[in-house]
């Protein structure tokens, strides 16, 4: 007790409390700390106590002091306690009930839709074969404990330049030894008016090999279009030149 002497004049009592405690009552601004300044104080009156060392046998007070009785004194300086500056809340104090988040399948499938809502907006190119690819590398991370920078860096990028064409592709080498050609997307919406173009032009060639592909050239077509950058002409007058 900080060689605190029963037989001296108490002339202060203090009690330092954080925001995040002062929250747990629902107390967030200046003005709810001054209205609720009593209870706060005869809460936390409550909450450290003098204890009355007489009331309980030596035994008790060593093993479960907490048994022992609030010393009168405490709770004379409790009850007497008043704050007449500021107009004090009657109801007593109450904290408040913590909310229990629970992730459900309503909040993931609430999630994933807003997700592939952003890669949409954004002009991502998305399809079922790339949402699958995703679901086993995320099913796979779970038997991991790598950091996602791990997880990035669990392949080697390689070239593999064809012998006949000389065409080079790139690879990712995975410690299995199997060799992936990863999925390229392009943010359109980033591209310059040129370099769409350019790109409009790579996709069309293979906008028939699969669905994938063919995703890709239409949300390419789309943002040139967009921009106004294809003629519209229709196939008759396409014929004249």
């Amino acid at each position: 007790n900080n060689d605190f002497d029963l037989e001296q004049t108490i002339f202060n009592i203090e009690f330092q409390m954080n925001r995040g405690h002062l929250k747990q009552y629902n107390i967030n601004t200046i003005d709810d700390l001054l209205c609720n300044a009593k209870n706060l104080f005869q809460s936390a009156m409550d909450d450290i106590r003098l204890l009355d060392i007489d009331s309980v046998s030596n035994e008790r007070l060593i093993n479960n002091k907490y048994q022992a009785a609030t010393h009168k004194l405490w709770e004379e300086i409790k009850s007497e306690y008043d704050l007449k500056d500021f107009l004090q809340i009657d109801f007593p104090l109450e904290r408040l009930k913590r909310k229990i988040s629970v992730y459900d399948e309503n909040k993931f499938e609430y999630e994933y839709i807003a997700l592939i809502r952003k890669a949409y907006i954004n002009n991502l190119t998305l399809d079922s074969e790339n949402l699958k690819e995703l679901y086993f590398k995320a099913k796979e991370s779970l038997k991991k404990t790598t950091t996602q920078k791990e997880l990035k860096k669990d392949y080697i990028e390689v070239d593999i330049i064809d012998e006949t064409t000389n065409k080079k592709e790139n690879f990712r080498l995975f410690p299995d030894g199997s060799l992936i050609k990863p999925l390229r997307t392009e943010t359109v919406a980033n591209l310059s008016d040129y370099e769409l173009l350019v790109y409009l032009d790579k996709t069309s060639e293979k906008q028939y090999l699969t669905t994938r592909d063919n995703h890709i050239y239409q949300v390419a077509y789309k943002e040139a279009q967009k921009r106004n950058l294809l003629l519209n002409i229709s196939t008759k007058e396409a014929m004249k030149f």
